[in-house]
């Protein structure tokens, strides 16, 4: 799918035996960019898709908020379910993203035309949990980074192995490589979903 700052797709595997992905996805047009979040409920199953639903529409409804006050409606709401983990990114019209994660949601930016490891960003990731028996978040300040037309954000469940990121061929179509990771990279046992965006702002 194209909006007017990304060129996305999203694939995603429910653990076998299970009627429910706890992995979700949004992507949400808001002034002057497009937020991304991805939110992986803590386990598997029914629970895990419950706390990740919640999450997503918590999302929805504060998706013009700051990164940090979205992040403490989240933990609020989702105080009731067993929790989740999450990353946000807000990519802008003016070459721009702001990122941060907390728990396991792996993000790499791929630079345009490159497919070395050294030449990838990797998302900082905090420890923590977003809702369930957290009392409270901690302080979390999310990091920008400059792009250029082109380069490619992959953000990953733990359902998807570790260094996939070797494997990105950048040139190819988001849904091509989206298409690839939940294919070849992903585990059997635990859901499984991945995110692919160029930016094309």
């Amino acid at each position: 799918m194209t909006n007017k700052v990304v060129d996305w797709a999203v694939r995603s595997r429910t653990l076998e035996g299970q009627t429910e992905c706890g992995d979700r996805a949004v992507v949400l047009d808001v002034w002057g960019g497009v937020l991304i979040a991805v939110v992986d409920g803590l386990g598997h199953g029914k629970e895990a898709a419950k706390a990740a639903t919640l999450a997503i529409k918590t999302i929805e409804d504060n998706a013009t908020r700051s990164f940090s006050s979205l992040l403490q409606e989240c933990h609020l709401k989702l105080r009731t379910t067993r929790g989740c983990v999450m990353s946000l990114a807000f990519l802008d019209e003016r070459r721009t993203m702001t990122w941060m994660g907390i728990g396991n949601v792996e993000g790499r930016l791929l630079r345009r035309g490159v497919q070395a490891l050294d030449k990838a960003e990797s998302l900082l990731l905090r420890t923590g949990v977003v809702g369930g028996e957290t009392d409270q978040l901690q302080a979390f300040y999310p990091r920008g980074v400059s792009l250029i037309r082109g380069d490619v954000l992959v953000l990953a469940t733990d359902g998807i192995k570790g260094s996939f990121e070797r494997h990105v061929d950048v040139m190819q179509p988001p849904r091509v490589i989206a298409e690839d990771l939940i294919a070849n990279y992903s585990k059997l046992n635990d859901d499984a979903l991945v995110f692919v965006g160029r930016y094309i702002g």
